[in-house]
């Protein structure tokens, strides 16, 4: 199942708890109202770097109302001047009734490794 996939199963349910939703957090976990729990993180290997680098919006507007919209989204920033060799901008995007958050990472490598945040859903 596509990380994409994993991420449109927190669509219509209610988030009880958020653990790692902080900036440099290399792991956030979702814990739903049905007891599945959503992590959101990437397995490290030897030159990359990949975490939260930071999140717009209160992290609170999602937890104990439902999500009516997730979604993820892969940019690049526009006049950055000290950019690395290789990265890989990433943003996860929630929306409830109270309001939206947009978690966003990036990950950094010497070009020849994965940059990417991996959405695994488990109990």
């Amino acid at each position: 199942m596509s990380p994409e996939l994993r991420l449109k199963s927190i669509i219509n349910q209610t988030i009880t708890d958020i653990v790692g939703a902080n900036e440099n957090s290399d792991r956030v976990e979702f814990t739903l109202e049905n007891g599945k729990k959503i992590s959101m993180y990437h397995c490290q290997d030897c030159c990359e770097s990949v975490g939260v680098e930071y999140i717009e919006g209160d992290i609170n507007c999602i937890i104990g109302t439902p999500v009516i919209e997730a979604y993820e989204d892969n940019e690049e920033p526009k006049n950055w001047d000290d950019a690395p060799e290789s990265y890989t901008w990433t943003s996860f995007t929630f929306i409830s009734e109270k309001g939206k958050v947009v978690i966003r990472w990036l990950g950094v490598s010497n070009g020849y490794y994965s940059e990417s945040v991996e959405v695994y859903e488990g109990n």
